[in-house]
């Protein structure tokens, strides 16, 4: 058996973190343990889990900590560095409007590419990747596979991002993985892009080797 430990996050937010969302329709039918602050019957559907972006040279994030730039940011707090290890457990794939640099409006969303292609507009694809982040023990809400420690984390790519990740995953479950993509270690870098005058960062994935059993275990419980 794995060892596991879980530890008491400090945020409301945190407190949601090792739970991924979008679970199958069995996990919808289960009830699962939730603290005893909240009634009623709850499921992972209720639980959201943090984000994985990157720090760039405009936004919110880089207004606030000039400092983070070109790093890995977790949940929009925490500064992880320009490399970090992590295995990924699912990936959901779907299509969005591409709208003009700075534009107020909402781009629609679609599952399908036929149904981007109907509603006659510019789309992009865009890849959800649920995964594992190797995290230092003190690391806040973490919990413990084995002798490693873990939070979970979406990270959400389009345009030179999905492919340099996402097309990355499908190959090596068709080969590499055997089919099993939680099996496999990643390690994703930060790496500056430039074209022309624009420069920006982005994502390189390399495969790191192979996860451990209690790793996997861990995932199948939880996920």
């Amino acid at each position: 058996m794995p060892t596991i430990s879980l530890k008491t996050p400090a945020s409301a937010d945190a407190e949601t973190a090792i739970v991924a969302t979008a679970p199958s329709s069995e996990a919808l039918a289960a009830p699962i343990n939730i603290p005893s602050a909240f009634e009623g019957e709850f499921t992972a559907a209720d639980m959201r889990i943090p984000y994985l972006a990157i720090c760039q040279k405009s936004g919110k994030m880089m207004d606030e900590h000039p400092d983070w730039l070109g790093q890995f940011i977790y949940d929009k707090s925490v500064a992880l560095g320009k490399k970090i290890n992590a295995i990924f457990f699912k990936v959901r794939k779907f299509y969005v409007e591409d709208l003009p640099y700075g534009s107020d409006g909402i781009p629609q969303k679609f599952d399908k590419v036929a149904d981007a292609r109907e509603a006659g507009v510019d789309f992009v694809e865009v890849g959800e990747l649920d995964c594992l982040i190797e995290v230092p023990e003190d690391f806040d809400g973490a919990d413990q596979v084995g002798d490693k420690f873990y939070v979970p984390a979406r990270y959400t790519v389009r345009s030179t991002a999905y492919s340099a990740t996402v097309k990355i995953l499908v190959k090596d479950v068709s080969l590499r993985l055997k089919g099993h993509l939680a099996s496999g270690l990643y390690s994703i870098e930060v790496e500056k892009k430039t074209n022309g005058s624009n420069s920006w960062f982005a994502p390189k994935l390399a495969a790191n080797g192979f996860s451990s059993p209690e790793a996997q275990e861990y995932i199948a419980s939880r996920f």
